[in-house]
């Protein structure tokens, strides 16, 4: 939940706030070859038993020295060129690649708490997680904006689509933004609405900036992808998503329980089960066995939505070291994940609902700020949905996962800018 990483192998110690969000599987493009020009750069000791990465992932196991994809590892887990700051620049993660030696995030902070281990090394982080999400797998370093789209409240949404077939690596992802990912999946046929009638995934991605109000060009309810269609698009996501921690994948019998247990929580709690599914996918792309995380304060985050003070999971360990792994994962325990993670754990704790509320809106905009919100634990005071701290990203991706994106990286920018 609060803040979620994009990566759960790096927390952050920059901001006051730990920023802990999903990792993205998505399916890469070739990059060249290393090695590449190192200017003002430096290397860390690295942990023990590190792999040369061969999708182009990083952190965790995968280093991305040695790689052909790149030698720097960026904020999202992807390879990528050293001299190219989208991955050596801020949030690079220099204990699985080259960092430019004054933007890497470093895990030797002996005043901070440590999140997760890998190898022999601990990943650190100085930032309280008392007040937002910031469980979710993908760890993302507080940029301030400076695109000029984020300048004014009353900026249009800008399309920034690209074929995502053609374009090199992306830096960033979705949020565990997990990006999505289907390496099998056919050709999307979605049009730029998302909306294609079909169940095939969809790479359309659309990058959103401002308030979230329908006169900025952020979608009404209306134009969301109906619910069967959009759990459908994402199911072979489902079902592949736990392969990077290593534990069992989503059955197809579970599937069908997360399912039921979303559209039954969002019965009893009036909240639109397209969103609920939207903030479960970007905090752990639907993996059931998703590691829980743990703020500095020892405050834990587990299972689909990385709950806030969560107790409900099927993996009670940590990205590097499953524990009580559940296989199956039971039917009343996945109701449990997306109750607690919709209806809250404790009064005044994050929770969907809870992000909702302190929207302040009435209208369509209040899940956007209430994705911001639980993401980040409030919105700048600008009011604009990329600016402040965690994933700038995370509002704009939850609108595409409602349209209907469900294939290939992220193309949003904001979180590099």
């Amino acid at each position: 939940m609060f803040l979620p990483f994009t990566n759960i192998t790096t927390a952050l110690a920059s901001v006051g706030l730990p920023v802990m969000h999903p990792t993205g599987l998505a399916s890469r493009s070739a990059m060249p070859v290393p090695p590449y020009p190192l200017t003002n750069s430096t290397v860390n000791t690295f942990p023990a038993n590190l792999t040369i990465s061969t999708n182009g992932e990083c952190s965790g196991s995968q280093t991305c020295i040695g790689s052909t994809f790149g030698e720097s590892c960026s904020e999202w887990g992807y390879c990528g060129p050293s001299n190219d700051t989208a991955y050596s620049g801020a949030g690079c993660q220099s204990m699985f690649g080259i960092c430019s030696s004054s933007n890497s995030t470093s895990s030797g902070n002996s005043s901070t708490s440590a999140v997760p281990t890998i190898g022999n090394a601990t990943i650190t982080s100085s930032v309280s997680q008392s007040t937002a999400n910031s469980s979710s797998m993908v760890s993302s370093t507080p940029v301030t904006s400076t695109t000029a789209s984020s300048t004014s409240a009353s900026t249009s949404a800008s399309s920034s689509t690209t074929s995502s077939s053609s374009a090199s690596t992306p830096a960033s992802a979705p949020s565990y933004s997990y990006a999505p990912t289907s390496s099998t999946a056919a050709a999307p046929s979605a049009s730029p609405s998302g909306k294609s009638g079909s169940n095939q995934p969809s790479d359309q991605y659309t990058q959103f900036v401002g308030t979230g109000s329908p006169s900025e060009g952020w979608p009404e309810q209306s134009a969301w992808t109906p619910f069967e269609t959009l759990f459908e698009m994402n199911r072979q996501i489902m079902s592949d998503s736990c392969t990077q921690w290593n534990v069992p994948n989503d059955s197809d019998s579970e599937i069908n329980d997360i399912k039921s247990a979303i559209l039954a929580v969002a019965s009893s709690s009036s909240i639109d089960a397209r969103f609920i599914l939207a903030i479960t996918l970007q905090e752990s792309n639907g993996c059931l066995r998703a590691p829980k995380t743990t703020s500095v304060d020892g405050i834990v985050n587990p299972g689909l939505l990385q709950t806030f003070q969560g107790s409900a999971m099927c993996n009670s360990g940590s990205a590097t070291a499953p524990a009580d792994v559940k296989t199956p994962c039971p039917a009343s325990t996945i109701h449990d994940m997306i109750s607690q993670g919709t209806m809250g754990t404790t009064p005044g704790g994050m929770s969907l609902k809870y992000a909702l509320d302190k929207s302040g809106a009435t209208d369509v905009s209040k899940y956007y700020k209430a994705a911001r919100i639980y993401n980040s634990g409030s919105i700048a005071s600008s009011g604009l949905l990329q600016d402040g701290v965690a994933t700038h990203c995370y509002s704009s991706d939850i609108v595409n996962r409602l349209l209907g994106w469900s294939l290939g990286p992220s193309k949003c920018t904001l979180n590099a800018s």
